[in-house]
Parts: structure tokens; C-alpha cells; sequence
């Protein structure tokens, strides 16, 4: 089971493997990421901003020259413009001490969110039926195992 840090801090608040200072290491299963049912969960580019820049007084600009991207990429991900990628997680999660799967979770609750209540999501999932188990008799036996 992959496991993702999660870290209380000595202030009772939760960052990613101590980004934010002491703190005492707890693991969730990644099973466990719970999505928000009344609201799209925060964009990643949101908790970059307000969970690590600001309260570290990093800027944008400075974010940028020290990940080696470019400023309107940095910009746009804080704003809400730009989705995580696999490249900008892995190069967060080293400046910051977190893991790639952090950053890469943020995206994909709010990717499941967007398809779950998107226009056309909804109308063809309520057409799909769900599969029935197949019978003992139906699966083919498996030989020479």
C-alpha cells in the first residue's frame, strides 16, 4: 500500500514532511485521500501558496529561478491556471522536503472533482451499467499452473 506523509506540526497544523518547521511524522494510505463532496477540493497551486511561499516569504519569482522553470508557469499554477505536472511536482517536492505523490494528489482530487460534476460526465455515467461478477462456470480454468 503506498503510504503518503502527512506531518503535524508543533502548532496543530498539517504540512507535508515538516516543510513548516518540528513536527512529529504520521502516514496515511493513499486509500484514504478524502474529496470534498460540496466544494471543489484546493488547487494545488493554491496550497503552494498559501501552505509554503507565503508563510516562508518566498515569491514567485524566487520559487521560479530556484526550480529552474519560468516565471508565467510558476504564476499560473498559483493562480489556478495551470494544472500540477509530474516535472513541477518532483522539483517541488525537493526544494520543500515533500514527496512527488503530495503535490500529484492535490491535482487529482480536483481532477476527479471536475469529472465527476462535469456536464457530460454525469450523463454518461448514469447510462453504464454496472458489471456483474461472472459465474465459477464462466471463467476459464487456468492450465498447466
Amino acid at each position: 500500500m503506498a503510504i503518503m506523509p502527512l506531518v503535524i506540526n508543533d502548532c496543530g497544523g498539517a504540512s507535508p514532511r515538516g516543510a513548516l518547521g518540528p513536527s512529529r511524522e504520521y502516514r496515511l494510505p493513499l486509500n484514504a485521500m478524502r474529496i470534498p463532496r460540496h466544494r471543489r477540493p484546493t488547487h494545488p497551486g493554491a496550497i503552494l501558496q498559501e501552505e509554503f511561499l507565503d508563510p516562508l516569504g518566498i515569491s514567485q519569482s524566487e520559487l521560479a529561478r530556484r526550480i529552474f522553470v519560468s516565471f508565467p508557469r510558476v504564476n499560473e499554477l498559483t493562480n489556478g491556471k495551470r494544472q500540477m505536472t509530474p516535472d513541477t511536482a518532483l522539483r517541488l517536492s525537493k526544494l520543500f522536503d515533500t514527496t512527488p505523490e503530495f503535490w500529484m494528489n492535490l491535482q487529482l482530487a480536483c481532477d476527479l472533482w471536475d469529472a465527476q460534476h462535469g456536464d457530460r460526465a454525469q450523463g454518461d455515467l448514469d447510462r453504464i451499467e454496472r458489471a456483474r461478477e461472472l459465474d465459477d462456470d464462466r471463467v476459464p480454468a487456468q492450465q498447466g499452473l
